[in-house]
């Protein structure tokens, strides 16, 4: 009966003793997986960042070529009424131009 009672105990203290070998292991399961998603976490988050900077950019970007139109079409209006005003001029406005002037003139858009 002596030997029993030892035998049980012994089985108690391989099952307690076991038991702490899984929740350490469980235990560094859980510190890596946490530290995973922690970094992962601030990967996402960096990305995220980079993202709403990226928006922002491509935004401004957007507004400057808006912009930039907007300027052509003016120049562009400016042009048009200058030929307009050349076509228009009366003969007598008219005369020989250098052709080095008239090769530039008839150069622009």
């Amino acid at each position: 009966m002596g030997a029993a009672i030892l035998l049980f105990i012994a089985g108690v203290a391989l099952v307690i003793w076991l038991g702490a070998q899984r929740g350490e292991r469980y235990k560094a399961s859980l510190e890596q997986m946490t530290a995973n998603r922690d970094r992962w976490q601030a990967r996402a988050t960096a990305l995220t960042e980079d993202l709403r900077q990226e928006r922002e950019r491509a935004e401004q970007a957007e507004q400057a070529v808006l912009t930039l139109q907007g300027a052509l079409a003016d120049i562009d209006a400016g042009l048009a009424d200058a030929e307009h005003a050349v076509r228009q001029a009366p003969p007598e406005h008219n005369g020989p131009v250098a052709p080095v002037l008239r090769r530039a003139l008839e150069a622009l858009p």
